[in-house]
């Protein structure tokens, strides 16, 4: 009984599973600049700007796994790197 059940859904855990290794592989190419200054991006809880301050993760992936660092930080701090990509081309 349990067999037919795990039969059926099987296939849609393994692409659930599919989709956050690749998000998470995703997160892992989106490096974060050296230089970096996390007082600049608006909207991160402070508990997350003084961890990723000291820490300075070399990439998002790294930022996520930050125990103070949310969900919702990450949201920011990815908005905020491709604005600050934008601009580093426009002064290229």
């Amino acid at each position: 009984d349990n067999c037919i059940f795990a039969d059926f859904f099987a296939p849609f855990f393994n692409k659930k599973q599919e989709a956050q290794v690749e998000r998470s592989r995703r997160l892992e190419e989106k490096k974060i600049p050296e230089e970096l200054d996390y007082t600049k991006v608006g909207g991160l809880s402070a508990e997350a700007r003084e961890k990723l301050e000291i820490i300075r993760p070399g990439s998002v992936g790294q930022a996520s796994r930050i125990v103070s660092v949310t969900p919702a930080d990450i949201s920011v701090l990815l908005i905020y790197l491709e604005q600050y990509r934008r601009q580093k081309k426009k002064q290229i």
